[in-house]
């Protein structure tokens, strides 16, 4: 039974978090300044990936 409740947290955790992150950026969606760190943060993952491969 333990197993059970584990197991299903674990599903509403990882279905739950993007769904919630999807719902918020629908109902307020993010600033410029939000959106200048988030393309910041994917160039930086891009230059780090090409160093590596």
């Amino acid at each position: 039974m333990y197993t059970a409740l584990v197991i299903g947290a674990v599903f509403t955790i990882v279905l739950g978090v993007p769904a919630v992150v999807w719902l918020t950026k629908l109902i307020r969606p993010p600033t410029p300044e939000e959106e200048k760190i988030h393309r910041g943060v994917e160039e930086a993952r891009r230059r780090i990936d090409k160093l590596f491969h």
